[in-house]
């Protein structure tokens, strides 16, 4: 498959994503499910709800007056959802993101619309992680220290890994935990 293929679903993934922005973050929340799903081209991409989050309207810059920023955000919060996406095609199953999972604040009900999507966690090949805040990687693990997608290969940037990684790079030590030694293989590293 030519991987320009991919770069159409994943600017299918932004145009969503932009639409919703663009239609106001209410109007995108009263419209969307818990699991929607559109094609792109020869892919079916999901977009599963981890949970429904709030903003804090701090975080947002912009013409906005005071007055037009309280409107917008009564209470000086913005809605806002966890969602991760699920691209299908190819004979492959890819997740963009892995949500909270059991880690994050609120009811976790990923899962349980992952299967509603059909899928299992078994069936994911490949996690592909956009970064490493809590909201993109609690649900790789569970509240057990297993992991979750435990035949799928996880995937970040370079630049993600060595902002993390120890200066200089040191080997990894084995971690002790059952759940690291059978997700080991499954965990790309440079």
């Amino acid at each position: 498959m030519p991987s320009h293929s991919y770069a159409y679903v994943f600017m299918g993934i932004f145009a969503l994503a932009l639409a919703c922005f663009l239609a106001g973050p209410r109007a995108c929340l009263a419209q969307s499910d818990a699991v929607k799903q559109f094609s792109v081209g020869d892919f079916t991409v999901f977009s599963i709800q981890d949970r429904a989050a709030e903003m804090p309207a701090s975080i947002f810059s912009g013409p906005l007056t005071p007055a037009e920023k309280q409107k917008a955000m009564p209470g000086g919060k913005a809605p806002a959802s966890v969602n991760v996406f699920i691209v299908k095609g190819g004979g492959r199953n890819i997740m963009i993101d892995a949500g909270y999972g059991e880690a994050g604040p609120g009811e976790n009900h990923f899962i349980e619309r992952l299967r509603s999507a059909g899928f299992s966690p078994d069936d994911i090949d490949m996690v592909l992680l956009t970064h490493t805040h809590p909201d993109h990687i609690g649900g790789l693990v569970s509240k057990e220290g297993e992991a979750v997608f435990a035949k799928a290969r996880v995937l970040m940037s370079q630049a993600e890994f060595e902002f993390f990684a120890p200066v200089p790079p040191q080997p990894l030590e084995p971690a002790s935990s059952p759940a690291a030694d059978e997700a080991r293989p499954n965990v790309a590293l440079p």
